[in-house]
This record gives structure tokens, sequence and C-alpha cells, in this order.
């Protein structure tokens, strides 16, 4: 284990490293752009350059990652979001037909759900009950389907739809 001052000096050396390769390539780092994110068990007190705030979680090639690797953040980062594009797939149902109304599915919210679901092999319940119950709202808003219903109201018979209640579909866990 090291300790504080070991961490600090650890932290120096990186960051001279870092400056040293964007000079040798040619690169000028935006420090505006640029943030600090710790990943450990234990919380840090140290005093970075103002200029590079410190962070629980960022945001890398549209992947939330927070300091303790969990999804949480990710999962509810994409919940929001989802949440966010049903409104438009409730506002279309009524002017499209059904196989147009799963096209925009597939589009606004199929996309966002399955964009990183290889990585969720071990996702707890907790997290993949929160997809699956976007995708259940989606299918409930494109169907007029009632989870206590009978399977034979729902009009869907795509597979893409990943919530329990549709017919072949396997949830995201």
């Amino acid at each position: 284990t090291c300790d504080d001052r070991e961490i600090k000096e650890l932290i120096d050396t990186e960051m001279n490293n870092i400056s040293q390769l964007c000079s040798k390539n040619c690169l000028t780092l935006n420090v505006e752009k640029s943030k600090v994110m710790f990943v450990c068990r234990r919380a840090f007190n140290f005093h970075m350059p103002p200029s590079l705030p410190i962070t629980d979680n960022m945001k890398i090639l549209g992947v939330v990652i927070d300091n303790k690797l969990s999804w949480k953040a990710y999962i509810a980062y994409v919940s929001q979001k989802c949440a966010r594009r049903l409104h438009i797939i409730r506002k279309l149902k009524s002017h499209v037909s059904s196989k147009e109304l799963h096209l925009v599915y597939t589009s606004l919210i199929g996309s966002l759900l399955e964009f990183s679901s290889p990585v969720f092999v071990d996702l707890n319940k907790t997290l993949s009950d929160r997809l699956n119950k976007v995708d259940v709202r989606a299918h409930k808003i494109m169907c007029s389907f009632s989870p206590n219903g009978p399977y034979s109201q729902c009009e869907c018979t795509r597979a893409s739809i990943s919530n329990r209640y549709c017919r072949e579909a396997l949830p995201f866990h």
C-alpha cells in the first residue's frame, strides 16, 4: 500500500509524463476539457491544479464511467435519455403505423439500450430491472399492452424489444 505522499508523487510523475508525451507528438492538452477521476475505494484530498477539476464520473465515448467502476451512473444516464425519447413515441403513436413506430423505437431507444449491452454480462438485478423498466414503458406505449393481460393483446412480433413481457425476448441480464 502507498501512503498519501507516494500517491501524490505518482500523480505528479504521470502528469509530467502526459505533458511530455503531448510535447513530443506536437499535441496540446486542452485543460478546459480535462478532468481527473480517482478510481479507488478510498477518498483522496489532493489539491490538483485548479484548472483540472476532480470528478466522480466522466463520459468517455458515450459511456459514463464512475470512480467505483460500477454501471450505476451509466444506467441512470441511459434511463433518463430513453425516458425523454419515449415522449416522441407517445406523440407519434396516433400518426404512424405500428411497423413505423417500431422503427422509431429501434432507432431512438433500442440503439441506446443495445449500445454497450455486451458489457452488461454481470449487471446486477437492480440495474437490469431499471433498463427493463424503460423497455416495458416503450412496449406499453407502442402496443397498448398491459403486463397483467394475456399475451394475445400484444401486437409486437419483433424479438428486438428486450422486455420480459414480449414474446421471444430476453432480459438484459
